[in-house]
């Protein structure tokens, strides 16, 4: 009976040791913690990070209402709804007049409905269409393009003066159709190859949508009758 009450005796002694050894470690850990501004949790056990080496924050994804919508050829983009149903339409192009003929319909009935609807083209005698007639696959005659899409305007209009057509003297780096909810982007390529040219939709309040808005009206700014 002696020495069972001596081993409990000895027992007890050991784990009180044990536990002090445990609760010492703990009070420094919390000490170290709360001096360098990590987070704690006691359950789970659990000690941070120190605040600096945690890393970047990763970015959060755009949502799906920002990214950006595309389709794998520009020429099927086709959202006549839409552009009759805005109120302002500005279409910006080198001198292509394919838009305004495909669309001739959708001018015309936005210049009877009193809304205006804008085309930006290159000058035909400046250096910029020089430039394009020279560096361009076919060695297209500027002029003419542009004169026809005057001319196109023009009947589209009767007049009317809802309809209006503005130059300038620059190498566009992409053409544009701008309402004031979306842009459609058609970037050109940097070498003179016949491909399949994609275009990108870019809705307001998306990421990008603020600088090509911008990048456009500065154009216009530069732009003359």
């Amino acid at each position: 009976m002696e020495g069972l009450l001596e081993f409990l005796s000895s027992e007890s002694q050991v784990v009180g040791l044990i536990v002090r050894a445990l609760l010492g470690l703990l009070a420094v850990v919390i000490v170290v913690g709360l001096v360098q501004g990590r987070e704690m949790s006691f359950w789970p056990p659990r000690l941070g990070a120190k605040p600096g080496l945690a890393g970047p924050v990763p970015r959060e994804s755009p949502s799906a209402a920002s990214r950006p919508f595309w389709v794998e050829n520009s020429r099927t983009v086709d959202e006549r709804t839409h552009w009759l149903e805005s109120g302002v339409l500005v279409v910006g192009v080198q001198y292509s007049p394919k838009f305004f003929k495909d669309f001739f319909d959708v001018i015309r009935s936005r210049s009877e409905e009193g809304k205006l609807t804008l085309a930006l083209v290159v000058k035909p005698e400046g250096p910029a269409a020089g430039y394009l007639t020279e560096n361009t696959m076919g060695s297209p005659n500027v002029g003419e393009c542009v004169h026809e899409i005057e001319r196109l305007l023009r009947e589209a209009d009767e007049g009317r003066g809802y309809v209006k057509v503005k130059m300038h003297d620059r190498v566009m780096r992409y053409s544009f159709i701008r309402t004031e909810q979306r842009i459609w982007i058609k970037f050109f390529t940097n070498a003179s190859y016949r491909t399949v040219v994609p275009a990108v939709r870019l809705d307001r309040g998306s990421e990008l949508f603020g600088f090509f808005e911008t990048d456009i009206r500065k154009l216009e700014e530069v732009s003359h009758d």
